[in-house]
């Protein structure tokens, strides 16, 4: 066994005796309830999840790497020059519609399917993010279009203009498909070798939206990777696809990962907008930097007209919005075309690639490293070896120490519980306890009601909100019921109807004014009735937090529940 062997699993045996530390403490939990309080239980999981999580990497020696960018900056061609084959889809249409990950292997692929639970799960999610109540009643077997459509034309018009083009269409995708995808949703696995990778049968499962929802996972061998064996590498969605659940699964790799290798353009060096807003929003789940495990490669360097200029745009960018920490730029930042590399492998028909970034003087001049696949492998490997183990040992001591100050918290309350009180004091302590809450009760009632009071005795709070709900009993949408129609006109004259063939227009225009003025009523009250509804709803909620923080109630409390 070698020195780094030995130290990873020396810090692996360290981390897992936090981890079953932890469990014990939960299993005295749940055998005694009431023990910890429920922040107490919720920090104890989500230590025990994230030492497992440290356990796993540490014993299996994982190297996860997270392949990033715009949809067509080439993430699925620099998969593919890693593997030194053409197995990921790389058309010039929309390509990664599934995430996938490359292992070390047998030049195989495998893919496994949601259940049904699950399916359903993500349809729920969507539902839940646009507001649609009482999400867990809606299957994807069971919603159709129009059913859904009813309750997205009942969303607030600012809610669909925000969601028209994502998650709407993410429902739509679903629902339109469900056919393809029901087939596929629980299946057994597949597997495809050798020339059944090249078949649309096998890509499709990436990127044809129609059966590739279906799919949980694709995972692709490949015994090319062998001097990064260890290594599991993702390729996301790009950073602007349209899908929201996408959106979310390029945070999850990126915040888990140990690797990020963000595909950039040399032909058009610039970070867009969707990018910058993902580092921004992304922060490692153990609050490492993204920029200490950040790598850049500019792909498409071969048709770069100004290749030593666009490397140059590329740092400076990468500083500008500090992507890169300022020593790390140089290194970390590689151009290069994953297209060439294929081209040279014989992967890819045509030599235009391969041409320029070996005949080219001036992108020999600007870029010593060829086609910069090679180069930037083995900057990864370099880090898998050293930067990448540091980082997760001062995750393991990170975590030691935060679990250590919890640990010390927990001594001194078991020690501070176990002190014992006189009788006496304790019902004095009692008494008094009650009488405090009593008049912090008290006061917080005779404040509520005087606030109650001078907001409406004003009718200022009411006519306001009087005014917003009566302006949308006559928008344009709703207001045609009040509008008097050929049908409310014949209608009123086979009420006055007699022999003599004349029309008493007045007696139908009365007609008309009462039956509308019926319907302006009945929607009247029911705006009245909705506000004070409301308005109810909150203040009863108030009354209830009262009592709670009366009697020192609040939710962290493992008494909270049982109010």
């Amino acid at each position: 066994m070698n020195s780094f062997d030995e130290e990873r699993f020396a810090y692996r045996d360290k981390i897992g005796k936090t981890r079953d530390a932890i469990q014990k403490l939960l299993q005295i939990s749940c055998e005694h309830d009431g023990l910890f309080d429920r922040d107490i239980c919720r920090k104890l999981n989500e230590y025990q999840k994230k030492c497992e999580k440290l356990y796993t990497k540490l014993d299996k020696n994982e190297f996860e790497i997270a392949i990033v960018g715009l949809e067509k900056a080439g993430k699925s061609t620099f998969g593919n020059a890693l593997m030194e084959n053409n197995v990921l889809p790389n058309a010039d249409e929309r390509c990664t519609y599934t995430a996938t990950c490359i292992r070390y292997g047998q030049d195989r692929a495998v893919v496994k399917f949601f259940n049904t639970s699950e399916i359903n799960q993500i349809l729920r999610g969507y539902l839940e993010t646009l507001g649609v109540d009482n999400v867990e009643s809606y299957t994807l077997d069971s919603l159709q279009t129009s059913t859904y459509k009813d309750l997205y034309n009942k969303l607030d018009q600012r809610d669909r203009e925000r969601y028209e083009n994502t998650v709407n269409q993410d429902i739509l995708n679903l629902i339109q498909n469900k056919n393809s995808i029901l087939k596929l949703v629980g299946s057994s696995d597949q597997s495809f070798e050798k020339d059944a990778l090249d078949e649309d049968y096998f890509k499709d499962f990436i990127i044809n939206p129609k059966v590739a929802v279906a799919v949980k996972e694709v995972c692709i061998e490949s015994a090319k990777i062998e001097k990064m064996s260890n290594a599991v590498i993702y390729d996301v969605p790009g950073f602007d696809s349209p899908t929201s659940m996408h959106e979310e699964q390029t945070k999850k790799r990126m915040k888990e990962c140990d690797a990020i290798m963000l595909i950039a353009s040399a032909e058009k060096p610039s970070f867009t907008a969707p990018a910058l807003k993902i580092f921004n929003e992304v922060t490692d789940e153990d609050n490492v930097s993204l920029s200490d495990k950040l790598f850049i490669f500019g792909n498409k360097a071969d048709s770069a007209t100004t290749l030593a200029k666009n490397i140059n745009t590329l740092k400076d960018e990468a500083r500008r919005w500090k992507l890169l920490n300022g020593n790390l730029v140089n290194d970390r930042i590689v151009v290069g075309s994953a297209r060439a590399h294929l081209q040279k492998l014989g992967a890819m028909k045509g030599s235009d690639s391969i041409q320029k970034v070996e005949s080219d003087d001036e992108y020999k001049n600007a870029w010593e490293h060829g086609d910069g696949i090679e180069y930037i492998y083995n900057k990864l490997v370099e880090y898998n070896e050293t930067e990448r183990f540091q980082i997760i040992k001062n995750k393991v001591k990170r975590t030691v120490e935060e679990l250590k100050e919890l640990f010390t918290d927990l001594r001194e309350k078991s020690n501070n519980v176990s002190a014992m009180m006189d009788p006496k004091d304790l019902l004095n302590e009692c008494d008094s306890l009650r009488d405090k809450a009593v008049r912090e009760l008290e006061d917080g009632l005779k404040s509520l009601r005087n606030e109650i009071r001078e907001r409406y005795n004003s009718d200022i709070e009411l006519s306001k909100k009087l005014q917003s709900e009566v302006v949308k009993l006559f928008r344009e949408d709703n207001h045609d019921k009040y509008l008097i129609s050929d049908e409310d006109i014949n209608s009123a004259k086979l009420e006055i109807y007699d022999t003599s063939g004349s029309v008493n227009v007045e007696k139908v225009e009365e007609i008309i004014r009462e039956e509308k003025f019926k319907i302006i009523i009945h929607d009247f009250s029911c705006v009245l009735f909705s506000i004070a509804q409301r308005d109810h709803n909150t203040y009863y909620e108030r009354i209830i937090d009262l009592f709670k923080n009366a009697l020192g109630l609040d939710r962290k409390s493992i008494l909270f529940d049982l109010l």
